[in-house]
């Protein structure tokens, strides 16, 4: 005897019932399976929490915006005071030098 005869007079000797109830529980547990794998990872999640996290990110962008164009106008400044120290230093070589003279 083959094993393929084997292994198909031992799948003729269990009942149809037994092999439905197997199958429909394995295909259950399969099912089960992978709905909470796909929680674990993320992967069903309600199109609010969704919503709410792409608002949320909005938000974080636009302070983000904000931010810098507030860096952009204070560096701005900064160069504007810097050159004007540099400028007043010259005046004042130069009004050092003419006192020297």
């Amino acid at each position: 005897m083959t094993a393929l005869q084997a292994l198909a007079t031992a799948a003729t000797a269990v009942p149809w019932p037994t092999l439905l109830a197997g199958g429909l529980v394995g295909g259950l547990l399969m099912g089960a399976g992978l709905v909470f794998r796909a929680i674990l990872t993320g992967q069903l999640v309600p199109r609010s929490v969704l919503q709410d996290e792409k608002e949320r990110a909005d938000k974080w962008e636009a302070a983000w915006k904000e931010s810098e164009a507030r860096i952009d106008a204070l560096d701005g400044r900064l160069s504007a005071i810097a050159e004007g120290t540099d400028l007043n230093a010259q005046l004042l070589q130069s009004l050092v030098n003419r006192a020297r003279r």
